[in-house]
């Protein structure tokens, strides 16, 4: 990852981290890794077991965005920054 990668993901997880802030009710905060080194950067768990979680780049065009909504249905969509 660039310098520039790196400083982008800082800033957008500070961001997340202040906007949580605001959030009503206990949460629970982290990052996500697995052995093989796929990541994801910020997970955020609310108290009723409902999970948000955010992976950030730093590039002009974004290629394979899911969302995921509910009950884990999965809807690709592809994103242009």
């Amino acid at each position: 990852m660039s310098e520039y990668g790196h400083l982008v993901e800082t800033f957008a997880v500070g961001e997340v981290l202040e906007q949580i802030s605001w959030w009503d009710g206990p949460v629970t905060v982290g990052h996500f890794r697995i052995g093989s080194g796929d990541e994801v950067d910020s997970v955020i768990e609310s108290d009723d077991g409902r999970v948000i979680a955010f992976e950030f780049k730093a590039g002009s065009r974004v290629h394979g965005v899911f969302v995921f909504w509910g009950s884990g249905a999965v809807a690709p969509h592809e994103a242009t920054a």
